[in-house]
């Protein structure tokens, strides 16, 4: 995966991977699979994320496990255009919506429908 990360270097699909494996590395201890094997063994969060919405209050472990999950929507055309659907969401300028994992990315059983709340 080490080799993979290096070859696909900005492009999408290498984020994909990164949030569907939970960024496993040896900070966060978060294994996958039946051996538990560390994915991303030497995976860091960059030191520059913006502690009030990252890092402050939460514990060590909380913050190991702080990771960006989604991208903001554009205020320009989201906000403006399907508040309503934003709103419903929660994620109406809301800076916590972007840690909440992709349905895809969940663990197993965590939810069992696209349509399920």
């Amino acid at each position: 995966m080490t080799q993979k990360y290096i070859a696909m270097y900005m492009q999408p699909e290498q984020w994909t991977d990164l949030r569907r494996y939970h960024y496993s590395n040896k900070r966060n201890n978060y294994g996958i699979g039946e051996n538990q094997e560390i994915v991303y063994p030497a995976l860091r969060r960059p030191y520059n994320l913006y502690a009030p919405y990252w890092i402050d209050g939460l514990t060590e472990t909380e913050k190991e496990n702080t990771w960006i999950q989604r991208i903001n929507y554009d205020p320009e055309t989201e906000e403006k255009y399907n508040r309503a659907e934003l709103e419903r969401l929660g994620a109406y300028k809301n800076y916590k919506w972007l840690r909440v994992p992709m349905i895809w990315a969940q663990d197993y059983g965590v939810r069992s429908s696209l349509t399920e709340e």
